[in-house]
């Protein structure tokens, strides 16, 4: 009984040792030291060709409205030829809130 006991344990703390990276396509920002704090497990998406604009010095999502330029945390660089959106939670449910960083395609910046 002691030893089922302490095997438990021992799964109990490994399994909250191993991070959780099931994130699809968007694991690559929670996995990035320095893009991580952009992303949580449901808060980041690929954007469609057309969803983000070039506007000004900045970008546009052009559904929102919300415009990114200028030298800021909430500007990153994409790893792909796609833009990528993470949000805060909002009221219906992850990632549905105010943007929190917006990656554009290294070609694109």
């Amino acid at each position: 009984m002691k030893a089922l006991v302490i095997f438990a344990l021992a799964v109990l703390l490994l399994c909250r040792a191993i991070p959780a990276f099931a994130h699809g396509d968007a694991t690559w920002i929670m996995t990035d030291p320095k893009t991580r704090s952009c992303c949580g497990p449901n808060d980041c998406r690929r954007m469609e060709s057309g969803e983000v604009v070039r506007s000004g010095r900045g970008w546009t999502v052009v559904a929102t409205g919300e415009h990114v330029e200028g030298v800021t945390s909430k500007l990153r660089e994409s790893i792909d030829d796609h833009f990528w959106v993470c949000r805060n939670d909002g009221p219906n449910g992850p990632g549905t809130a105010d943007l929190r960083c917006l990656f554009v395609p290294r070609a694109e910046s």
